[in-house]
């Protein structure tokens, strides 16, 4: 993790920062924040890409994991949560699919960009007849 320092009334502060993908998270005075940094890319068809990793937003300790390896999961299904300054995360999945690694387990202390999740896409049609 990166960090600069400020000096704010008289007294040196540091703000620690990382980009992952396309967010920029800031941790500063006990508060963490992110920003989008760029739209989201698309794919040829036009739709959003998909992620097939599931990162540590900040760190924090892991407090749930409700997926295991082989799972299918669903957009917005929760697969693990985390604790991070006295708040809760859920990390969810953007896609339709399958688990193909679970990286973390009840209690773990992980760090900002860790991955936690590995996901396969579910490539079946299921409109097919």
């Amino acid at each position: 993790m990166n960090y600069v320092e400020i000096e704010i009334e008289g007294k040196m502060e540091k703000i620690f920062y990382q980009k992952m993908k396309s967010k920029l998270w800031i941790h500063f005075l006990g508060q963490t924040h992110s920003i989008e940094t760029q739209k989201s890319k698309t794919t040829a068809g036009g739709k959003n890409e998909e992620r097939l990793e599931i990162l540590a937003p900040m760190p924090g300790k892991i407090t749930k994991v409700l997926k295991n390896e082989n799972d299918t999961v669903n957009p917005g299904d929760t697969l693990v949560v985390m604790e991070a300054m006295k708040m809760e995360y859920a990390l969810k999945s953007d896609l339709k699919g399958l688990i193909q690694q679970v990286l973390c387990r009840l209690g773990d202390q992980v760090s900002l960009g860790q991955k936690l999740v590995q996901l396969a896409k579910d490539s079946s049609n299921q409109d097919a007849p």
